[in-house]
């Protein structure tokens, strides 16, 4: 069920869906097992399907299990909400990733007021100019970054290369945890028809 008092309670990402894929060397990953809450299936696609498998692969890493985390709760819903009202949009999953980032207090500092040029990763900071290591992260990215922070999840639509530069700051945090590759970004590469 999906009632929760405020407050109370850890964020399981099963309650929503708990997905396994088996790696398979020729063709799409396989699907191996699949317990899904039926509601929140109904009038979805398989790339729907893949994003939710990313959002509770994603939670499954990095959330201690047991944590008491209501406002993840609480974007879990929204994040679930907006693919099956708008479908699987790539907005709502950096959405996702800077609330999740956030939460984490892995989130590095988005400047105020500074022209930013790039993002360095192994330092987890944002840049005026490029350095060794660096790459691009726009003003305009900051300045989503910062928009999405505070939006509801879902709520931002907006497709551009800003998008992109958010999403690569969750993919070298990840990185640097050691928690990648994950299996449901290989299924999603597989569906675009893209290699590693």
């Amino acid at each position: 069920g999906m009632a929760m008092k405020k407050g109370v309670g850890g964020v399981q990402a099963p309650v929503f869906s708990h997905v396994g894929l088996i790696e398979n060397s020729h063709k799409l990953a396989q699907l191996v097992s699949s317990d899904l809450d039926p509601s929140t299936v109904l009038p979805t696609s398989i790339k729907a399907f893949g994003y939710r498998a990313y959002v509770a692969e994603v939670i499954e890493k990095l959330v201690p299990e047991g944590e008491p985390a209501p406002q993840l709760f609480t974007v879990l819903e929204d994040v679930f909400e907006a693919f099956l009202h708008h479908g699987a949009k790539p907005a709502t999953l950096r959405a996702f990733e800077l609330k999740l980032l956030d939460w984490c207090g892995y989130l590095p500092e988005l400047p105020l007021g500074v022209d930013t040029k790039a993002f360095e990763p192994m330092g987890s900071r944002f840049l005026p100019e490029h350095e060794e290591g660096s790459f691009s992260f726009s003003h305009d990215a900051v300045k989503l970054a910062r928009a999405m922070l505070i939006a509801k999840v879902g709520s931002i639509s907006y497709e551009g290369p800003e998008l992109l530069m958010i999403g690569r700051v969750f993919h070298y945090r990840l990185k640097t945890l050691g928690l990648w590759p994950l299996k449901s970004v290989d299924f999603l590469r597989q569906l675009s028809g893209r290699k590693r």
